[in-house]
């Protein structure tokens, strides 16, 4: 009995390791979004395309959507998209931050997902912009 608590200790830490991971970022212009706060609820990411800022804020746009997005409001001066998601059962609001800048022929596509509230998401941000990093990148190249 006791070794198999030790096992599902172990596995929780390890689960908790593992999904609190960053995203791999690029860093090649100041990120425009806000810093994370000193804390795991957060997660950041940095996309390169060679497609133009309007042709990839309007995949970020359909993917959001996709994603059921409580809501979203797009910043046109700005070239900047907010996203919000809300947790089933707790209702918890998370919000998913894009914003859109050129450098050369490349488009950059800044991503930050944050919890509102608490200081652990268990992973749910780093996860969210795993999944929306995967799909943008499907949505450009279709």
């Amino acid at each position: 009995m006791i070794k198999l608590k030790q096992t599902f200790i172990l596995l929780g830490v390890l689960f908790m390791f593992f999904s609190s991971q960053q995203p791999t970022q690029v860093q090649a212009q100041t990120n425009p979004l806000p810093d994370c706060p000193d804390s795991p609820n957060c997660a950041v990411a940095t996309l390169t395309f060679a497609s133009d800022s309007a042709t990839v804020l309007n995949a970020a746009d359909a993917v959001l959507r996709d994603m059921d997005a409580h809501s979203i409001e797009w910043n046109t001066e700005s070239t900047q998209l907010n996203a919000v998601f809300k947790i089933p059962v707790f209702g918890f609001l998370d919000d998913f931050d894009l914003a859109v800048r050129t450098s050369g022929s490349e488009t950059l596509l800044f991503i930050r997902s944050a919890s509102r509230e608490g200081y652990y998401d268990l992973g749910v941000n780093n996860r969210r912009v795993k999944k929306f990093t995967k799909h943008i990148k499907k949505q450009i190249s279709n």
